[in-house]
């Protein structure tokens, strides 16, 4: 691996597989030296978009999992320059439009959890530095995808706008203008999906997945401030009080009673990690919170 860095400017698809699989190694020394190469990415012209050309590409779970980490670390420490790191250790201004089209395209197509996770805290910490101002594009694809009708764009865009709203839930009132825009446009969409997929009484773990992710965006939205309240975005907290509504009512069976949504756990701790129950839970707590905070007026903002 000596030199390592220098050669990965060339960005040879099986030579980086090969250094991110060192990153796993036993030997300190061989891991070291990986590790070493892998910082030099975000500096070298290609070196980011590799990496996510080998989650998109490669079949190997652990190369795939090993550079979506090293993506998540430059999204993390060489984005912008943060502590120690200077803006000459940081990924170009002149790259960073087109990683992060790669970037959310990738999370919209990828199935596998655990690297799904990766790309979303990626998308969260590119949010940090670039959203809105140089990512305004962000939210009109997310709120594309989520009206695809397929579910894992659904899901996987749902995941990227939590990442977005997780970002800016603890803005004050002078710098909500963003998360404004989401709650007027992201959640009338999200408070439609969720009425759908409840009318339709679709029992799928894709659907349940799909709507605890709709309901930690209202969480996330909400928790904290509302917007100026008019005679529209009351009825449109009204619509998530039904929803809320049903979801708490909504019969979850035992496993023995051959009942929809079928296949409930037994044990206790897969049971409360069961999306169904889940799904529950982020509903009650919203509307315990939205009945502390805005229920009572002395309270109430």
């Amino acid at each position: 691996l000596t030199g390592q860095g220098e050669r990965l400017a060339a960005m040879d698809p099986e030579q980086l597989c090969a250094v991110l699989l060192h990153t796993f190694s036993y030997d300190e020394e061989q891991r070291k030296q990986a590790e070493a190469a892998i910082k030099m990415l975000p500096m070298l012209e290609g070196g980011p978009a590799a990496l996510l050309h080998i989650v998109a590409t490669v079949e190997q779970r652990e190369v795939r999992q090993a550079s979506a980490i090293a993506f998540k670390n430059i999204a993390k420490s060489h984005w912008e320059p943060v502590g120690r790191t200077t803006r000459e250790e940081c990924v170009p201004d002149a790259s960073k439009p087109p990683l992060r089209e790669a970037l959310y395209q990738v999370l919209l197509e990828e199935k596998d959890g655990s690297v799904r996770d990766l790309l979303a805290e990626s998308v969260n910490q590119i949010v940090r530095c670039d959203y809105p101002r140089q990512w305004p594009q962000l939210l009109p694809q997310i709120l594309g995808d989520v009206q695809s009708g397929d579910a894992l764009k659904i899901h996987n865009s749902l995941l990227a706008l939590r990442q977005v709203v997780k970002r800016l839930e603890y803005k004050n009132k002078e710098n909500r203008a963003p998360l404004d825009s989401i709650i007027g446009t992201a959640l009338p969409l999200l408070q439609q999906l969720m009425g759908t997929l409840l009318e339709s009484q679709n029992n799928t773990l894709e659907a349940a997945y799909i709507m605890k992710l709709c309901l930690k965006c209202l969480w996330s939205s909400t928790q904290f401030s509302l917007p100026p309240l008019d005679a529209q975005s009351l009825a449109h907290l009204g619509g998530w009080l039904e929803i809320i509504g049903q979801v708490v009512n909504k019969p979850l069976p035992e496993a023995s009673q051959n009942a929809e949504p079928r296949d409930q756990p037994v044990a206790v701790e897969e049971r409360n990690q069961w999306p169904w129950w889940k799904m529950k839970k982020w509903a009650l707590q919203i509307l315990v919170r939205w009945f502390h905070r805005y229920g009572m007026p002395k309270y109430a903002d």
